[in-house]
């Protein structure tokens, strides 16, 4: 009991810095586009699922936590996202650091929960999780002190459990992630020609992913490779020794940082980054600084009694969200027969909280773009294109660099052209606004093209999207090629709506 370990005060501290920008970039976000998505005259309000609140009686409040069941103007929608990037600020500066995690916590649940197509992503998912765990392994004192006071040394280390919980969820999340991608038998990744496709197809790809897409085919192959070792075999690592756990935190950076270079993904990237850094320790991370830092930084090893003692503090939390998360994983990798009953029913009694959950994104790796443009006219003869602030549309605009932001109408426009022998109801709802001309919705988009009133009526239209050749960019400007293959929408007028 009396040995040494490694301190992990300063990883602790830049985590949680890392989660707390993760949740204001997250709120900041939706502040700029809820009452569009979510108002009074939004594409899917929030009153008209709360509204189900009669039929389903009481049981709804608690498949639905949420603070709209007290409010749902649109002032409050805007509230709820200033609350939350409020309380992720405090965090971000160390005020209240656990409290304002929780607080931030539950602001974001009350979203997803009635967020329906719009907060269905897997980083939406991951940042709840994350943020439960974050908030306990947080200091809960009125002021956190900062790497460069004297108190910061002082303090008491954060609790083991919910240190090895963290690592347990960059497991879970970073397997998953590698192997669904061969448990679905795709063939671009079983031939690992998966990437040849990628960086043109994803949802919304950045200026790099045009030239990235562009290398030739060996290394594609070589960075899919690259990719399934690190996303398959780094996990391990992590429950390994201090030499092997160093090399799994900064690999599973290193394939992170790649990521964002070519895609914009939200805060999904930077979140895993946040949970890839609990594998490092704070000798590890201060002998990369600077000589005349290391000093004043380095930091004394804790004897693993100190370390429990912090951790005796959270131990019912603790305890119950280590034998959900656990229970949730053996249920997840193995059957669900080697889950005791009472876990199952904790798992049970856990799930409207969205933070046990599973991962693994491109399962399935699409291997066209297929894009849906909106088009309005008065005449039926000519129409005109309703042009997104981020989706490709005009074949001449540079992909744009949005993350940490999300556009979540843009994001559901991706998802939707992969459908396309179905209207996707939410987007039957986006036509029947924007034949309205409503304010909110149009200003989801990059500006109204029928600025006199809305057309007579609007169809959409399926293009194949590809990346243009070298001539195309940069002797006409063109980032894109694009043709028509049919449509995805019959044009459809007010009174047909």
């Amino acid at each position: 009991m009396k040995s040494k370990v490694h301190s992990h005060l300063l990883i602790r501290w830049i985590f949680l810095r890392m989660v707390s920008l993760c949740f204001l970039a997250a709120f900041l976000s939706m502040l700029v586009q809820i009452i569009g998505l979510y108002g009074k005259n939004g594409i899917i309000p929030i009153s008209q699922l709360l509204a189900w609140r009669s039929e389903f009686g009481w049981e709804i409040l608690y498949r639905y936590p949420s603070v709209f069941w007290l409010n749902t103007s649109d002032s409050f929608l805007q509230l709820v996202c200033v609350a939350g990037a409020a309380a992720s600020a405090l965090a971000l500066f160390g005020v209240i650091t656990g409290p304002m995690i929780l607080l931030a916590w539950f602001l974001y649940l009350s979203i997803c929960s009635v967020g329906q197509d719009f907060m269905s992503f897997q980083w939406d998912s991951l940042l709840l999780e994350t943020a439960l765990l974050a908030a306990f392994y947080a200091p809960w004192k009125m002021q956190e002190p900062t790497p460069m006071s004297a108190e910061f040394k002082k303090q008491p280390e954060g609790s083991l459990i919910f240190l090895w919980l963290i690592r347990l969820l960059l497991f879970k999340l970073m397997f998953l992630s590698g192997i669904v991608k061969i448990a679905s038998g795709d063939p671009a990744w079983r031939d690992l020609t998966a990437l040849d496709y990628h960086y043109e197809t994803q949802p919304l790809p950045v200026p790099l992913a045009w030239f990235v897409a562009k290398l030739p085919e060996v290394i594609q192959k070589l960075s899919t490779f690259m990719m399934f070792a690190i996303e398959l075999g780094f996990p391990f690592l992590i429950f390994g020794i201090r030499p092997l756990r160093m090399l799994a935190g900064f690999g599973l950076v290193f394939l992170q940082l790649l990521i964002i270079s070519t895609g914009n993904y939200a805060f999904f990237n930077w979140l895993t980054i946040a949970l890839s850094i609990s594998a490092l320790d704070d000798q590890m991370i201060i002998g990369l600084l600077p000589r005349s830092l290391q000093m004043s930084l380095q930091m004394h090893a804790s004897t693993l009694r100190e370390k429990l003692s912090e951790t005796r503090k959270f131990i019912i939390p603790g305890a119950l969200i280590a034998t959900i998360s656990l229970g949730f994983f053996a249920n997840t990798f193995f059957s669900s027969a080697v889950v005791p009953a009472p876990v199952k029913w904790l798992i049970g009694l856990a799930d409207p909280l969205r933070s046990f959950n599973t991962y693994g994104l491109f399962a399935i790796m699409t291997t066209k773009r297929p894009e849906i443009v909106i088009e309005g006219s008065n005449d039926g003869q000519t129409w005109i294109e309703y042009e997104f602030k981020y989706k490709p549309g005009n074949i001449k605009r540079m992909p744009p660099s949005v993350a940490p932001h999300q556009p979540r109408m843009d994001w559901q426009m991706w998802f939707a052209a992969l459908a396309p022998d179905r209207v996707a109801p939410w987007f039957s709802l986006l036509v029947e606004r924007l034949l309205q001309g409503n304010q909110e919705v149009l200003a989801l988009f990059d500006h109204n093209p029928f600025p006199d009133g809305p057309p007579k009526m609007i169809r959409a239209v399926l293009y194949d999207y590809h990346f243009s050749n070298a001539e195309g960019l940069f002797q006409r400007g063109e980032w894109w090629s694009r043709k028509p293959v049919g449509t995805y929408m019959e044009a459809r007028s007010k009174a047909s709506m």
